[in-house]
């Protein structure tokens, strides 16, 4: 199902990112210093996440805000 706004295209792409990096939700979490919950909670969007903390995400992957925020292309 493609993405229909920011905080979903965030969610989708911030699964990606640590699925191709191989970091897990506690190991992010532990980079920007917030539980492990609180990532699960962004993730399965029970939780909106702000400018801040993505940026903080952002910079724990080694990644731009914009690659988190920008829409993939679906592949076939």
């Amino acid at each position: 199902m493609p993405a229909t706004g920011a905080s979903d295209v965030f969610r989708e792409n911030l699964a990606i990112i640590l699925k191709e990096q191989g970091v897990s939700m506690s190991e992010l979490a532990r980079r920007i210093g917030t539980a492990q919950a609180n990532i699960s909670r962004i993730i399965h969007g029970k939780e909106q996440v702000t400018i801040d903390r993505a940026q903080r995400i952002a910079e724990a992957l080694d990644v731009s805000l914009r690659e988190i925020l920008t829409e993939r292309e679906i592949s076939a």
